[in-house]
């Protein structure tokens, strides 16, 4: 495989890491009830 290849991985891995603590975090915004149960 090309490094090139292997970086752009990476990167791209980082991306969805990002998004899906994005996510994540909006569920929690969006859901208030879910948290309230929770506590």
């Amino acid at each position: 495989m090309d490094e090139w290849i292997l970086t752009r991985l990476e990167e791209i891995k980082k991306r969805f890491a990002e998004i899906e603590n994005l996510m994540t975090k909006q569920e929690v915004v969006s859901n208030p009830e879910r948290d309230e149960k929770a506590i």
